[in-house]
């Protein structure tokens, strides 16, 4: 699954603000880049994504639009299509040979 945000009125970095990533309230991570990133090996059935932003000590920053918690729904057909996008993607990145894609579950890819 691709999770894409937006950040406005301030920059995200490693030392300062950062954006706060929960799935399914248990797996957590700290996301210091505006980017998009991939969130990999979820079964079929609902899912909640929060979104926090957090100051450089890691604290809630308060706003109406700095914590976003959403469900969705992923079906074994939709499983199914992802599993083949990633493995066109796989080959893709294989075939080019001009990105380096980490294997976390919160995986990342940027350019060499």
């Amino acid at each position: 699954m691709l999770l894409d945000f937006y950040a406005s009125n301030c920059e995200l970095s490693t030392d300062g603000y950062k954006v706060k990533l929960t799935l399914d309230e248990t797996v957590s991570r700290m996301l210091p880049e505006l980017r998009p990133y991939y969130i990999y090996g979820l079964a079929s059935g609902s899912h909640t994504v929060r979104i926090e932003l957090v100051d450089a000590h890691n604290q809630p920053v308060p706003g109406a639009f700095n914590d976003v918690k959403r469900t969705f729904t992923l079906s074994k057909f939709q499983l199914a299509t992802l599993s083949l996008l990633a493995l066109f993607k796989v080959f893709w990145m294989v075939s080019l040979k001009s990105f380096d894609c980490s294997s976390h579950r919160f995986g990342k890819c940027s350019p060499k």
